[in-house]
């Protein structure tokens, strides 16, 4: 991506994802979703990778929330 707004932009909006405190705010948002992977997981062991994108995709979905609802 050739720097300009748009890359500033999408910087800018990583850096407010990925910033040390935003850190902090995600550790329940991932102990919760981490309990809920690992019952998936007991409770159905053979559909792993679905239940590991689900897993990703929760947890960046609620990241970004959190970004928007935060700036």
């Amino acid at each position: 991506m050739p720097y300009g707004d748009r890359f500033r932009k999408h910087r800018r909006l990583m850096s407010q994802v990925l910033n040390s405190q935003a850190m902090v705010a995600y550790r329940e948002l991932q102990a919760n979703s981490t309990k809920g992977l690992l019952k998936s997981l007991l409770d159905s062991p053979e559909r792993f990778d679905h239940h590991i994108l689900r897993f990703v995709f929760a947890c960046l979905l609620h990241m970004f929330k959190l970004t928007v609802v935060f700036s």
